[in-house]
């Protein structure tokens, strides 16, 4: 199948958009530190854009992968 690789670019996408969203409501959500909520708040938020940060990381090195391998098979 042509499509193959851009189907598991979208399947890894999803994955990773609901993986994203369990990691933060169930894990990161609870997080309450001593130091108060202003700290608690701020790692939050640390980790939530250090995620988005790794995950489109990911999403482009794929991303990457499929052009290079597009523009090898027609040339």
């Amino acid at each position: 199948m042509r499509l193959g690789f851009l189907f598991g670019f979208i399947v890894i996408m999803w994955a990773l958009i609901i993986l994203g969203a369990f990691i933060l409501v169930r894990i990161v959500a609870p997080i309450q530190l001593a130091t108060g909520d202003i700290a608690s708040s701020a790692l939050k938020a640390a980790i939530g854009v250090s995620m988005a940060v790794a995950w489109v990381w990911i999403l482009v090195l794929l991303k990457n992968a499929y052009v290079r391998r597009r523009l090898t098979a027609k040339g």
